[in-house]
């Protein structure tokens, strides 16, 4: 049978779509756990980004772990066994490492007997990570991570990812490091050369690999606040996405002519300031002409006018509305709130004669 391999695929779109069960490992039943967590194709597991990372770049000699914090350790198995705790006596299966500096007490309140048992064989290398705490006068890790090795084995962050119902971290991380090997060179970046030189961005790629795996030199406060120079690099891609998507609809929406262009007289900013009991700002009469500018070409306008409450963005809706009653046509009005809608139609009601408002409150 022949292995699959994304970069023979006809197109690189083709193969970052693949399904997520052509990975190594990832047969129908998990792949169903994948999707159920929105998993579908390789891509979606490339950005499936970790929500914290655990620092594993150092062996913590046992006399200077502290209680409360997580650690790596390194020590050789002294013994271990079954035992029985409490009234109840509920079994607790206990395994004690030492490091020639001091010694830490590992315990198990779930397990399978024959694992453990395999793992108590005295003189067997252990290497534990988890949470250190102080019972009486002994060190203690509860349910650690722990992996057989004679050598202590450092010099990595480890990701951890969001929980994937029904898949442990490592099958999660394992699939994610095989997506990284096998397809990431596949990624295209849309940002050119020109500007990730100019932000100082990293490229798309390796941001991606950085995020699912750690170069050791990485700061691990930035990375779990998530605001590592990768994530950023991934926080501005999503950006620079909507405001593709906002530009291009603008494109799409002014795109042709929806309607006759209006036709406003030289001085129709004059007539409108003349009927008001107020000056117009500068900021009002700036946003006026540009509204009106698109009316004189007849483009359907995508605007947003912002600004803080009573700050008169409501004069210049009524400007817009004067060159619609100029050229024979009507304008509506839409507010979020009956009550907002009255106070509206109570301003456009008192607005003067000549210039034409005629307010129905619908």
């Amino acid at each position: 049978m022949t292995r699959y391999n994304p970069k023979t695929s006809q197109t690189a779109q083709k193969a970052l779509t693949d399904e997520i069960s052509r990975l190594t490992g990832i047969g129908p039943k998990r792949a169903q756990f994948f999707m159920a967590k929105g998993i579908h194709t390789v891509r979606d597991l490339l950005y499936f980004f970790p929500s914290r990372y655990e620092d594993r770049r150092k062996v913590i000699p046992i006399s200077d772990i502290r209680p409360g914090e997580q650690a790596l350790v390194w020590g050789s198995v002294q013994g271990g066994g079954e035992e029985r705790l409490g009234r109840r006596r509920k079994k607790v299966f206990k395994i004690e490492i030492g490091d020639g500096t001091g010694t830490l007490q590992i315990l198990w309140f779930n397990y399978t007997p024959a694992r453990l048992w395999k793992l108590a064989r005295t003189g067997k290398g252990l290497a534990v990570y988890g949470r250190v705490r102080v019972f009486g006068r002994s060190l203690q890790m509860i349910h650690p991570e722990v992996e057989e090795t004679e050598c202590p084995r450092s010099g990595f962050l480890r990701p951890i990812y969001p929980g994937v119902k029904g898949l442990s971290q490592k099958i999660v991380r394992n699939a994610a490091e095989h997506a990284v090997g096998g397809w990431l060179d596949l990624v295209a970046d849309p940002v050119p050369p020109l500007f990730i030189e100019r932000l100082k961005l990293p490229k798309l790629p390796a941001a991606i690999q950085s995020l699912h795996i750690p170069p050791r030199e990485c700061d691990l406060q930035e990375l779990n606040d998530h605001v590592s120079k990768y994530h950023n690099r991934i926080r501005f891609d999503r950006f620079l996405g909507v405001v593709m998507a906002v530009l291009l609809k603008r494109h799409e929406r002014s795109g042709g002519t929806r309607r006759e262009p209006y036709r406003l007289p030289p001085d129709f900013l004059e007539r409108f300031q003349a009927n008001l009991s107020f000056d117009l700002t500068l900021d009002q009469v700036k946003a006026i002409r540009q509204i009106c500018g698109d009316l004189e070409k007849g483009l359907a306008m995508m605007r947003l006018l912002q600004g803080d409450v009573g700050c008169g963005k409501t004069v210049v809706a009524a400007a817009a509305a004067y060159a619609a009653i100029l050229n024979g046509q009507q304008a509506a009005l839409m507010a979020p709130t009956q009550i907002l809608a009255r106070q509206h139609f109570v301003f456009f009601s008192n607005l003067p004669e000549p210039l034409g408002f005629k307010p129905v409150f619908l």
